[in-house]
């Protein structure tokens, strides 16, 4: 009966310990996204500049084209937004059903009722500071989510502002 115990034992902790290397990629996973979409986002911005620096410099028939250059690359960057925010809500999803996992494993193989994944989990969520208030929290998913939704508003600002740019310049120029 020990050994059967101390096999069982051996299965939960060889599992603990897949599930805590699997949270430490999925973090590593998080921040690799992170930087892939915000360099997608601040190469689309960039580009966005350089459409618009030339067309500030010549008011003429180049406005024609840049605006509605400027409207593609809102909708590209815009969608790339969309994309990083939906993959950040996704990892979040990952991330509490692997952290409720290993939960259920610390329980299994807790000794003397150590819990240390679940008092970190714990602390980290429902923490209090020195005065005793509780404290707002954000992990690398909520920042990741944040970001992606500040860039998707901003893209749907730029997209339109210049769409309607666009639409006056054909109205001023050809009295449409």
């Amino acid at each position: 009966m020990c050994d059967s115990k101390n096999s069982q034992l051996e299965v939960h902790i060889s599992v603990y310990k897949l599930y805590i290397d699997r949270i430490v990629h999925e973090g590593n996973l998080i921040w690799s996204r992170f930087k892939i979409y915000l360099s997608l986002n601040a190469g689309a911005f960039a580009a966005v500049g350089l459409v618009v620096k030339p067309a500030a410099d010549d008011v003429s028939e180049a406005h024609l084209i840049t605006f509605p250059l400027i409207v593609l690359i809102s909708i590209v960057g815009w969608r790339l937004s969309l994309a990083w925010k939906q993959v950040s809500l996704d990892g979040s999803k990952w991330q509490r059903f692997i952290t409720g996992r290993i939960a259920e494993l610390e329980n299994n193989i807790s000794l003397d009722g150590v819990n240390l994944y679940a008092q970190i989990v714990e602390e980290i969520q429902g923490g209090s500071n020195s005065s005793g208030d509780s404290k707002q929290n954000l992990d690398v998913v909520d920042v990741n989510a944040t970001v992606a939704t500040l860039f998707v508003n901003l893209w749907r600002i730029i997209g339109p502002s210049a769409l309607l740019i666009f639409m006056i310049q054909l109205v001023s120029k050809f009295g449409v």
